[in-house]
């Protein structure tokens, strides 16, 4: 038998793994970056909020009920959850749009499941932190007695707390929709803020919600109805730990930081630097919010197809090919869906990721919204019929612009610094199409740095301490542009006739002034409310949403009847 005792014993300095930060001379001094994030949480006040940031939290709030709208009308999952939350305890809050009276928790469960039923959410550059962010405060003004400020306030301390989670860890295995733990953070600090927790009590409920982190399974969220409760899991944590940390439950309070914590534990490398500057970078500026139901990444395919039918006269049959041209991020998603497409039978979670059906869908029907999802629009040959014409290929200069855009927030250089060489090639191999976005933000650099190894790393970039971390996140992310590309043409039968546009940056994207983001965000929740709402109900909580940082609780309150006026 083994004797494990003397076996620990006898391992020393030569035999032990070097820490990360030696391999690359680094002898870095950590951060208390928990502390810092949940001291700024429990400090801000609304008056610190810019308004433009105001403006963000609201437009979010259209965004994430125009999808909660959307998603009610799915026959598949959407309708499946309600139902089932229907039976459960009565309580304060209310089942959106349909208004059975239920507990706060299970009225969170439903409407963030019903607002992910279409992948037709809000983003940011390092989340989709809307399903939590959003609806946690707001739920929570059917029992606490908060206002409309105080639901913007915790809003914006979720959002820029959840998306700085998301890219601490961008280079990982996980990304996206996949980062289900940040929903866990984003409701125990917005849980946190409404209880009104000191920075102690804040640090130990983020500390409980992200000592388990949750996070999907790719066969549950690709192409089964489960992807519903992608968020509401984590949302539920959240609630719990910060429900905890207000009876004095103690949590961790370096959870991020440790050396087996969290950013450690789910990253390659750790991104600290985007753990900083709360305060002065407002990740809220990046906030984006989708006008087609399915993954960003189809979105600028999207407006290009949309943009071609209004000025060209185009008859379907006539049409020989579509050739989409986009970045890696948009070709990977696609290739990701691919191997679960099963044409007529294909479940509408795939098709929020596969490229040729929402061309070709919406081509035939002039649109894409919930409608072509369903089942009976689904099983139509004619659209599969069009997608078999639909090709995707990857542009390298859509690539180039999506890691331009990515650099001009975090400098990919200081991520690359920190890295042992010898994990480069190990790093690219895990990522693959489950990280899309930041399997390639280092692309450029990755390729030439492979051949060279660690001297060159060392040579090129040097090696900064963790103390310069700061700045290493741009002062200020209002330039920020979420570069996710694509050019798309029509190749005709007849005439020898092609139609080409490229769109840069999709409709309702970060990039695009806070103006337009605002009216796309108005014209979705309009669009999506009057199609389940009653006429007036609709125009009366677009404007309560509007208006939300002078509402009451009453106000609010208000606010959620309207949403469940349903026709």
């Amino acid at each position: 038998m083994i004797d494990y005792r003397k076996f620990a014993e006898g391992r020393n300095a030569e035999t032990r793994p070097a820490p990360r930060a030696e391999v690359m001379g680094m002898a870095e001094k950590k951060r208390r970056y928990t502390r810092e994030m949940t001291e700024w949480a429990a400090g801000l006040t609304f008056g610190d909020i810019p308004a433009r940031v105001v403006e963000q939290a609201k437009m979010q709030t259209m965004s994430v009920l125009a999808a909660i709208f959307a998603g009610s009308r799915m026959s598949s999952g959407g309708k499946t959850i309600a139902a089932a939350l229907r039976g459960s305890d009565p309580g304060p809050a209310r089942l959106i749009p349909s208004g059975e009276r239920v507990t706060v928790k299970d009225a969170l469960a439903a409407a963030s499941s019903l607002s992910m039923a279409l992948d037709y959410d809000d983003y940011t550059f390092a989340g989709h932190p809307g399903h939590s962010a959003a609806l946690v405060p707001l739920m929570m003004a059917a029992r606490e007695d908060i206002s409309g400020e105080q639901i913007l306030l915790a809003q914006t301390v979720a959002n820029e707390i959840e998306s700085r989670i998301g890219g601490s860890v961008m280079v990982g295995p996980l990304n996206g929709q996949m980062w289900s733990f940040i929903h866990a953070a984003g409701a125990a600090c917005a849980a946190g803020k409404i209880y009104g927790l000191d920075s102690d009590r804040m640090a130990s409920a983020l500390g409980m919600a992200l000592s388990q982190p949750a996070s999907p399974l790719a066969p549950g969220f690709m192409g089964a109805d489960s992807k519903l409760l992608t968020a509401s899991a984590g949302i539920s944590s959240g609630l719990l730990a910060a429900q905890l940390a207000a009876e004095g439950l103690k949590g961790p309070q370096d959870i991020l930081e440790a050396e087996d914590g969290f950013c450690e534990t789910l990253s390659f490398v750790p991104i600290y630097p985007m753990l900083t500057r709360l305060g002065s970078c407002w990740l809220s500026d990046t906030m984006s919010v989708k006008l087609y139901p399915g993954c960003a990444y189809i979105s600028a395919t999207m407006d290009g197809v949309f943009e071609i039918m209004r000025n060209k006269e185009i008859n379907p049959d006539d049409i020989f090919k579509i050739d989409v041209h986009a970045s890696i991020a948009t070709v990977k998603m696609d290739e990701m869906s691919r191997p679960l497409v099963t044409h007529q039978n294909t479940h509408p979670v795939t098709l929020n990721f596969y490229t040729p059906y929402n061309v070709a869908a919406g081509v035939l029907d002039g649109k894409l919204g919930p409608e072509q999802f369903e089942p009976e629009r689904v099983r139509d040959p004619k659209v599969w019929e069009l997608a078999r014409r639909v090709r995707v290929h990857h542009d390298m200069s859509l690539t180039s612009n999506l890691i331009d855009s990515a650099t001009d927030l975090i400098d990919i250089r200081y991520l690359l610094s920190r890295m042992r060489a010898g994990s480069l090639g190990s790093m690219l191999k895990r990522l693959g199409p489950a990280s899309p976005l930041l399997w390639l933000a280092g692309g450029r650099e990755i390729t030439g740095l492979m051949s060279e190894g660690r001297r060159a790393l060392e040579k090129v970039f040097g090696a900064p301490g963790d103390d310069d971390a700061e700045r290493r996140l741009a002062p200020s992310a209002e330039n920020f542009r979420m570069a996710f590309g694509s050019r798309v043409v029509f190749d005709m039968k007849s005439k020898d006739a092609v139609y080409e546009f490229e769109q840069k940056i999709p409709f309702g994207a970060a990039g695009w002034p806070l103006e337009d983001r605002r009216s796309d965000a108005c014209g979705k929740f309009e669009k999506e409310a009057l199609a389940t709402l009653t006429p007036e109900a609709a125009t009366a909580a677009l404007d309560a949403v509007s208006k939300l940082e002078r509402l009451d609780n009453a106000g609010v309150r208000s606010l959620l009847d309207l949403c469940c006026s349903k026709k």
